[in-house]
């Protein structure tokens, strides 16, 4: 589902220094695709000959974020010009569809699990407080908020900085008792978060929004 971070996972993972010693990224090889004259690459398959030699005999790693068509034949060509890298290269893939895994024919499937409730109350505990702060009159209202994100790591961090500048247990009781939950199913607890992030903010920047 949205949220759960699998671009974030990615993110690590490529950031990683070791990875970053042991692979040619796939953004150098991106840059000096960008270096050619647009007019020097106009073809599709011209393409996939430049891709082809820019990566042959080369340990690359290929990140692909959020990956949606489940049509082989948009992938296959891809596919084919990448077998010319060394056969220790890496594509890393993030998909809300395990169809889409299969197609592309990933060996190892990573499915993230939701946050535990703890884990988000944790969460939104060090976004919103500091080491010296008391929150305990809070806290009852702040584990009720961290539930209500199901378990979702990108809902825990919005909740957790809407809540950054408010110290009453009103603020905290009108932000539990948003009518906006009532819409949470629509996308499993990330929508609802997300709204209320967005009527917090000044009517000059809700334009930017529209």
């Amino acid at each position: 589902m949205g949220g759960i971070g699998k671009s974030t996972l990615a993110q690590l993972a490529y950031d990683d220094p070791e990875v970053q010693a042991h692979f040619q990224i796939a953004r150098a090889i991106c840059q000096e695709l960008d270096s050619e004259s647009p007019h020097n690459i106009t073809e599709f398959q011209s393409l996939l000959g430049k891709i082809c030699d820019l990566i042959r005999r080369k340990k690359f790693l290929l990140v692909l974020d959020i990956v949606w068509t489940e049509d082989s034949s948009m992938w296959e060509p891809f596919k084919f010009a990448l077998e010319y890298g060394a056969k220790v290269s890496k594509i890393l893939v993030t998909t809300r569809k395990y169809r889409v895994a299969e197609m592309m024919g990933s060996v190892h499937i990573i499915n993230l699990g939701v946050l535990s409730n703890e884990d988000c109350w944790l969460m939104i505990n060090k976004i919103v407080f500091s080491d010296d702060d008391q929150y305990k009159d809070l806290e009852d209202l702040g584990k009720q908020l961290a539930n209500k994100c199901k378990g979702l790591p990108l809902a825990t961090k919005t909740l957790g900085g809407l809540m950054r500048n408010k110290r009453s247990r009103e603020q905290w009781k009108n932000m539990l008792d948003s009518s906006l939950w009532e819409l949470e199913d629509f996308e499993k607890g990330l929508l609802a978060p997300i709204l209320l992030s967005y009527y917090e903010l000044p009517l000059a920047l809700k334009h930017f929004f529209i």
